[in-house]
Order: C-alpha cells, then sequence, then structure tokens
C-alpha cells in the first residue's frame, strides 16, 4: 500500500449557514447513474472535490413529498445520491477534497485505501485525504454522524456513499457501477429507529424509478454491486448465470480467479461489501435483477401526504390483492429491483418439441379459521402423485430431468391471481414468471386467474438443486406454502430418496423459520455405511443469510464436502472435507455430501447470524440400514 495518511484541517466556511433550512426549503436530491466520473488532472493527480449537504431525497419521484437526506454534490452542482464517483487507473495520486455546508459534523471513511483513515469535518470545516490508487477494484466511500458505524447509518446518513473504482492501465472496460443504501424512517415507542419503514436505493432511487439496463444476446455484462448498507442483500439473477469475478468491501476486493471464481444465479452480499459480475444474455427478453430479501422489494414507503400506517402496509403485503395482478411488477413491488431487457435477434425463434407433461396444482383453501391462506402445491406426474410436506408449505418436491423437454402446467384452484418463478431455471422469458414484462410485446406474461392454468416450457440444461415459488403477492403466497424444491437429475436417473435428502427453509408468518414445514423435523434415518446427498435450500421471505450445520449429540460439528452451489458442480479441487457449517442466503442453494463417521444421533440445525436456533432436522445413523 502506497498511500498518505489522511490530512484533515478545520476551514471556517464563510456562507454556512446557521440554522438548518426547513423540509420545504430544502433542495430536491437527485439520482446519479454513476457513468461519469468526478474531478479532473492537475500535475499528475486527480483532484476530486465534493460538498456534503442537506436536501430532500424523493424516492417516489419528482411532484411526491419526499424526505430530509444528507448528500454529496460537486461544487455548482446539484445534490445527487449516490455521491460522485472517484473512478481512476491504477498508479494514479489522488487528493479528494471535502467541504462539509451542513449543520451537523460528519465522518467521512474510505476516501483512500487504508482503513485508519478517516476525516471529521464539524459544520463548515473542509478536509483533504491524499493516496494513490494501487490496488485495482472496487470499493466505496461513506459518511456518517458521529459515535457511528457503517451498521449504524440508519437516517439521514443511510445514503451518504459514492463508488470508487480503480482500472487496470489501458482501454476503461464497458460496465455499470450500482451502488445500494437503506434509510430507516420508523421508531418504536421507546423512539427506537426500528425497520418498519425504510426505503432502499439502487443509484439513489427505488424501483420503479431505478434505471431501466438494457443487454444483447451474445454480448457480455459487466456490473459492479456496491452494499453500502448496513444488511444483507441476497442478489438474484434471473433466467441466466453469472460470473463473481471479484469480491470485497470498502477499502479492498480480491480477485476471484480460477477455480475460486463462483458461478451463480444468487450471490449473497453481506453489509459494506461488493462484487464484480458477469454474465452474457443467451436469450431474448426482459429479466430482473433484484434483492431476493423480499422486504427489499416490496412497495415504496410513502411521506408527508404520501404516507400510510404501519398496519396499512402490512395488509397490503399480506391481504389479497389491491392492484391489477397483470401489473403486479409495477404496482406491487418496490425497491432493489431493475430490469434488463434483451432484444430478439432477427433470427431468434423458440424451439417447438414435443414435451412430457407435469402438473403443479395451487389448492383451494378450504381450511376453516386460518388467518393465512394455503398455497402449497400438489405435483402430479404421470401416475404419481406428491402431496406437500405441510398444509402452509414447502409444495411437494418437482422433479425434473436434464435435457428432458417438460411442461410444468400450473393449474390455479386458488381464489387470487399468482405467478411462478422457476428459480435458477434458465427457459425462455415468456415463462419465467414475472407478470407483465416477461415474454414479447406481441405476447406479455400474465398472472394465473383463479380457476386458470399456465404452461411453462422448459428443458433443464443442467442438473441440480433449484427452488419454484410465486411471484406475485410474495409475502402473502410464500408465507402460506406457495415454493418449493425443484430437483432436475441426469438423464435417465432415478430419485434415491434413501441417500438423496432435501432441505428446505420457509417462513410462516410469526412463527418465523420452518424447515420442511416444521421447527423440529420428524427424524430422518441414514444408512452408517453410504454417501447421502443434503440439498439445502433458503427460500424464507426475511432471513437473508442463515447457517446450516451438521452436528453430534454435544453440539461439535462433523465434517462434509462442499458439492455444488446453485446447481453448479464445484471444480474438483474444492470437494473436499470440510466443518459442516454452511451460509446459505435467501434464494441460495448448496449441495453436500455427507458420509456419517458412525452410527448414532445427529442433528442439522438451522442457526442465524447471531448463532439462534431457529429449526432443526434429528437424524439417527443406523449401522446396515437399507
Amino acid at each position: 500500500m502506497t498511500h498518505a495518511r489522511a490530512l484533515a484541517f478545520a476551514l471556517p466556511f464563510i456562507a454556512l449557514l446557521t440554522a438548518a433550512p426547513s423540509r420545504d426549503a430544502l433542495p430536491p436530491i437527485g439520482y446519479h447513474d454513476n457513468t461519469v466520473a468526478a474531478g479532473s488532472n492537475h500535475n499528475g493527480v486527480r483532484e476530486v472535490t465534493f460538498e456534503i449537504r442537506r436536501g430532500l431525497m424523493l424516492p417516489n419521484g419528482p411532484g411526491r413529498p419526499g424526505t430530509p437526506m444528507m448528500a454529496f454534490a460537486e461544487p455548482g452542482k446539484p445534490l445527487r445520491l449516490p455521491g460522485p464517483m472517484i473512478r481512476i487507473t491504477a498508479g494514479t495520486r489522488l487528493a479528494t477534497t471535502v467541504v462539509n455546508r451542513s449543520d451537523s459534523t460528519v465522518v467521512l471513511r474510505g476516501l483512500s485505501a487504508d482503513p485508519a483513515d478517516s476525516l471529521v469535518l464539524a459544520p463548515g470545516a473542509s478536509g483533504t485525504v491524499r493516496s494513490i490508487a494501487d490496488e485495482i477494484g472496487t470499493r466505496f466511500y461513506y459518511g456518517t454522524f458521529p459515535g457511528r458505524t457503517m451498521l449504524d447509518r440508519r437516517t439521514e446518513d443511510g445514503h451518504l456513499a459514492g463508488a470508487i473504482v480503480v482500472d487496470a492501465p489501458g482501454p476503461r472496460p464497458r460496465d455499470n457501477v450500482f451502488v445500494i443504501s437503506i434509510s430507516y424512517h420508523s421508531r418504536d415507542s421507546l423512539n427506537r429507529l426500528n425497520n418498519d419503514r425504510e426505503v432502499f436505493a439502487v443509484n439513489g432511487r427505488p424501483w420503479p424509478l431505478t434505471q431501466r439496463l438494457h443487454g444483447t444476446v451474445g454480448d457480455s455484462a459487466h456490473y459492479r454491486v456496491i452494499n453500502a448498507s448496513r444488511d444483507f442483500h441476497p442478489m438474484h439473477l434471473h433466467g441466466t448465470y453469472f460470473r463473481v469475478a471479484r469480491h470485497g468491501g470498502t477499502w479492498r476486493d480480491t480477485v476471484l480467479a480460477g477455480e475460486a471464481e463462483r458461478v451463480v444465479v444468487t450471490e449473497l452480499l453481506p453489509a459494506a461489501s461488493t462484487m464484480e459480475m458477469e454474465w452474457m444474455p443467451d436469450r431474448p427478453g426482459t429479466w430482473l435483477f433484484h434483492c431476493h430479501l423480499n422486504f427489499h422489494v416490496t412497495p415504496n414507503i410513502g411521506f408527508g401526504v404520501d404516507s400510510t400506517s404501519v398496519a396499512d402496509n402490512i395488509r397490503m403485503l399480506y391481504g389479497e390483492h389491491s392492484t391489477d395482478p397483470d401489473h403486479h411488477l409495477e404496482q406491487g413491488m418496490g425497491g432493489l429491483l431493475m430490469t434488463i431487457t434483451v432484444p430478439a435477434p432477427r433470427s431468434w425463434s423458440p424451439l417447438i418439441v414435443s414435451r412430457k407433461l407435469v402438473t403443479l396444482d395451487i389448492p383451494r383453501d378450504s381450511v376453516a379459521g386460518e388467518q393465512l391462506p394455503i398455497f402449497a402445491p400438489t405435483v402430479t406426474d404421470g401416475a404419481r402423485i406428491t402431496q406437500p410436506v405441510a398444509p402452509h408449505g414447502p409444495g411437494a418436491m418437482l422433479l425434473l430431468h436434464q435435457g428432458e423437454p417438460t411442461t410444468v402446467r400450473v393449474t390455479n384452484h386458488s381464489l387470487e391471481h399468482t405467478a411462478i418463478h422457476w428459480h435458477g431455471m434458465e427457459l425462455e422469458n415468456f415463462y419465467d414468471g414475472v407478470v407483465g414484462v416477461g415474454g414479447t410485446s406481441d405476447q406479455r406474461t400474465r398472472a394465473i386467474a383463479p380457476g386458470a392454468s399456465f404452461d411453462a416450457l422448459m428443458t433443464p440444461p443442467r442438473a441440480g438443486t433449484f427452488i419454484y415459488h410465486t411471484h406475485l403477492m410474495e409475502l402473502r403466497q410464500m408465507e402460506s406454502g406457495l415454493y418449493g424444491a425443484m430437483i432436475v437429475l441426469p438423464p435417465g436417473a432415478e430419485w434415491d430418496a434413501a441417500h438423496d435428502h432435501v432441505f428446505v427453509l420457509g417462513s410462516l408468518g410469526v412463527i418465523g423459520v420452518m424447515l420442511n414445514g416444521a421447527k423440529v423435523a420428524p427424524t430422518l434415518e441414514f444408512d452408517a455405511a453410504s454417501v447421502h446427498r443434503l440439498r439445502m435450500i433458503n427460500i424464507t421471505t426475511g432471513a437473508p443469510s442463515i447457517s446450516f450445520q451438521l452436528v453430534r449429540p454435544d453440539s461439535s460439528l462433523v465434517t462434509w464436502t462442499r458439492h455444488a452451489k446453485d446447481a453448479i458442480d464445484l471444480p474438483a479441487s474444492r470437494h473436499v472435507s470440510a466443518p459442516s457449517r454452511q451460509q446459505v442466503g435467501m434464494g441460495e442453494t448448496y449441495d453436500m455430501l455427507f458420509t456419517p463417521p458412525a452410527a448414532g444421533e445427529y442433528r442439522l440445525e438451522i442457526r442465524s447470524v447471531a448463532g439462534l436456533l431457529l429449526a432443526q432436522q434429528p437424524i439417527r445413523v443406523v449401522a446396515g440400514k437399507r
């Protein structure tokens, strides 16, 4: 690391206002797409100057009421979220000057690649950070009020962040840079901040105001995603896989070269982390890229005359449809979501072949006294009928075969519209399960009405562990059972229930996380002399990071072998025994191979980030079991 320590010095700012302006007088805060780098070069130094001011964030767009928020601006330019992008070539000397024109003291971190550097700016003060950009990659800077850490940024400092990109010498890559941020706008009876009302933003605004992205079939896309918030974000791309090329944090990132690279459909971004991802559209359509924590893609909260009560918000999320089902994406979703439109090439045409038929039947709710409806589906495959594990989910396992053209007919016997997303499956956009945008302008995906059916056509290109789940009124319908495992076997393989085990985590209202429909699932028996495949799925609505761990009666970990992530087999060099604990984000699947060390009692435990036991699966290993 070759950089100088931050230099901070208080310089009174003559024009500083002595009192904060009223809400009505605050200037609006605009949006920043991170397409133009800030600053200019002088005598071999990249000089960047920006200010901190308070403005009015407009998360629901111009003309709607907003909320006061701290933001950055270049001199003479309007406030924007996120802050100015610092983008330089490796080896460049950098001088970043910040002027605090607000009435609050602000602490800035991340302006150099040294975690020890910070800049404390009292109202009216300015400071300069000098460094040398000697590490290629993606990082970010952020501001907080004094006494706060990165994880405490929740109020008016919640969106006070900006991107830093250090490129390798040579032509600048063609990419998109996204900064994720969050702010809280609710307090409990003890005046403590809580997350009843949150604003989620990508590059300064929530869906449906987020950027509309575009791609081309056969042309690679490169995204830099910065989680400048205090929360986990499992980022999911519909329809295809992406390669995670780099992963890092506030001060630096790391190349994931060779076999360390990950090819996934969902990548969990912890607080204050970054990733570089690459993907190549191989089919046309409009695809979603979004956080899979359901509460982060719910309709946006309002301010002023647009405000609603917490009770109203809960009714909107868990009650029956209050919007047009065929426009659920625009009217019933918000937050951390973007669309990517890939036009069809002139020669594009779907493959027409004969297909095997499998039926997914969503039940008609018939249980009196239940507050939540029942949506857990039954699967019919020829003469074989598989019932759901529990009334409130997961639904029955959907079993497919690699390379076999299949029609999954979703029959909706319920009294509500719905739609099913085949999470991780590579298929045509019309069948992806996103109403209103799926398909083409001539044929859009529509919600499945009560009493109607929808045929989803797919030819699974790979074997592995996938998920199906509703993509309409997600909180209400998923917490009522409309989710399940979708397993793709190699061609001609038979399902081996004695050695292949599926563990699906879902959510059930105030009860919380459920494992295969229970807090303590019925005991499984394993053969001590065999290798067992453990397929682990997290499709909860509000638990973005869960640990699966397999333990002995004394709670000590056994060992297992990591086999696959998101239906992609890991390279042979990574098939090594490891302690049996795995973090699984929402929308992620992991496959482990486990050979019991001895007969006896074991437990598959589900624990929160804080170590709280949420659910468990007793396992009895029996010698000589067949």
